[in-house]
């Protein structure tokens, strides 16, 4: 195709596969109530969901759906109590304060490890985890797009946020751990991630989709193993990239100019870098080259979203912080405390009904443990015909403005939606007074990890239907039926299928085929629940 006509495709393919200003913008708002429940359950104001799950673009490059991407992750910053620095020559605070030298973006000031993250890996059901402390300064430097006369690109809207960013307190100016190169340990990096989030939400859909595809060639072409395999670029570049073209000053004649912008390379020396930037120009030129099959490969990638345009947010599932927290003595509960009552079997009435599935589905388990099998049958019959919410339907006709954490918030209270968790046990619960099935699914260990567990209280709760014989063989075909053909089935809700083979008689007449998942252990569990459909049909 033409160049036109394959921005034509691209565009029309990133719309479809979720990549619109809309979309983006209830990304934002499920990052910042995951930051609101984080905060409320810590009771700690200064915790941050940042990077790109927060900003709206990037935390997936195949659908924005609000699942994140394997090799991507949740940033989480925390600010230092009491630790706050200043700079030299712009501080204006009392009291004389210890002041340090400001050079390149970073203040003069040693002792510190120069790696600012703490990274917690991801799993199939829990995507990794960065965790960055920093602490604070007292006031933010000269900002250059924000200087008196400045003509730029940027509409006078996003410089007013920008403002609002400079002066409020929720964005408070702060270092991180971090150094440029051959510095590690003597400085402290200014760190610009508020400025920058609130950047990355003022794109359009035109924008969003230019910067997607610009960290796409990045992460999956020029420096994946399976492209040029090329180190030194990181996502961070593709920021620089596009905020460097947008901030671009004009002369008194209108010709734009450019301004500096230092570009680190990872892992370049000194001694070195020359001919490691010299590779990175090589790589360029060819994917410059070969830019129009790249980008067919790219469209080939995307996912488009659900019929009904679902957005999946379950915060419980990837809640940053899964250390239990003290309970109130409130008859009521907050929705953030619903993650600290799992485990208190006294407490689980206080569940409210955005947690129906897993309050009854932890009932029927406290009847089975103390003897009561008739009681715990008549609970789970209770609750025969219900559905779980799976996501929040978001068609193409709603705007950016309705997506709040207000909408999110409500959304979660209003119906069953808190039924995926993930939790952090030292060791093992063992449900001895379970039968074989359910006690090896639940709860169910990440692969790879000894201390981090799922459960799907839905899942949970058909597990005890199947076991407890309460519903039909016909209600027991359907749903099996529903996750073998569900392209988001998780692994919990396939092994109770698996365990059907040995432990149930059902005839499954009828079932389709899967559909086709991108590739990882997913692909490998629809593999398995067509095995098993073909196993049970027979």
């Amino acid at each position: 195709p033409s160049d036109s006509e394959l921005s034509e495709q691209l565009h029309s393919a990133l719309e479809q596969s979720g990549f619109t200003e809309s979309r983006a913008a209830l990304q934002s708002a499920a990052a910042d109530a995951l930051q609101q429940i984080l905060r409320s359950r810590k009771n700690y104001n200064y915790i941050f969901v940042v990077g790109s799950y927060s900003e709206g673009w990037g935390n997936s490059l195949t659908t924005l759906d609000g699942r994140t991407d394997a090799h991507s992750d949740i940033d989480v910053m925390h600010l230092i109590p009491g630790r706050e620095y200043h700079q030299r020559g712009l501080c204006e605070c009392d009291g004389a304060p210890e002041q340090h030298e400001m050079v390149n973006g970073h203040i003069q000031c040693s002792g510190f490890a120069s790696n600012p993250a703490h990274a917690t890996p991801g799993f199939t059901l829990r995507p990794a985890l960065d965790n960055v402390f920093a602490s604070l300064l007292c006031r933010y430097p000269p900002i250059a797009p924000l200087l008196p006369n400045r003509i730029s690109n940027i509409p006078h809207s996003v410089l007013e946020a920008l403002w609002k960013v400079l002066t409020s307190a929720s964005s408070p100016c702060h270092v991180v751990h971090a150094a440029s190169p051959d510095r590690g340990g003597e400085e402290l990096r200014v760190s610009t991630s508020f400025l920058e989030n609130r950047m990355l939400r003022s794109l359009s859909t035109l924008q969003g989709q230019l910067f997607v595809t610009l960290k796409y060639l990045v992460k999956k072409v020029i420096c994946h193993k399976n492209g040029f395999k090329q180190q030194g670029l990181k996502s961070y570049h593709v920021k620089t990239i596009t905020f460097e073209w947008w901030t671009r000053r004009r002369s008194s004649s209108g010709r734009r100019r450019t301004s500096d912008a230092a570009i680190y390379l990872k892992g370049a020396d000194k001694e070195r870098a020359d001919q490691h930037l010299d590779g990175i120009m090589s790589t360029l030129r060819t994917v410059i080259d070969r830019l129009p099959q790249l980008l067919q490969q790219f469209i080939g990638s995307l996912r488009p979203v659900s019929d009904s345009g679902t957005f999946y947010f379950h915060p419980f599932q990837i809640l940053p912080d899964l250390s239990p927290m003290p309970l109130t003595e409130s008859n009521t509960l907050e929705y953030y405390q619903i993650y600290d009552v799992e485990s208190l079997t006294e407490l689980i009435a206080r569940l409210p009904d955005c947690a129906l599935s897993a309050r009854e589905a932890l009932r029927a388990l406290a009847c089975l443990k103390f003897g009561y099998r008739g009681t715990a049958e008549r609970v789970v019959s209770s609750c025969s015909g219900h559905s779980v919410s799976r996501g929040i339907a978001w068609s193409r006709e709603k705007s950016a403005t309705e997506a709040t954490v207000e909408f999110v918030m409500r959304h979660l209270r209003s119906r069953d939606s808190t039924w995926k968790f993930c939790f952090f046990f030292d060791q093992q619960p063992k449900l001895e007074f379970l039968t074989g099935a359910l006690r090896e699914c639940f709860p169910l260990r990440l692969s790879g990890s000894a201390v981090y567990f799922y459960m799907n209280f839905d899942a949970l709760l058909w597990a005890l239907r199947l076991e407890l014989r309460t519903d039909g063989e016909a209600s027991a075909q359907d749903w099996i039926r529903d996750v073998a053909e569900r392209e988001n089935s998780d692994e919990q809700e396939l092994q109770i299928i698996d365990s059907c083979r040995h432990e149930h008689t059902l005839n499954i007449c009828g079932l389709e085929a899967p559909p086709n998942v991108e590739s990882g252990e997913a692909t490998i569990h629809v593999v398995r629940v067509h095995q098993i459909s073909t196993a049970l049909e027979a």
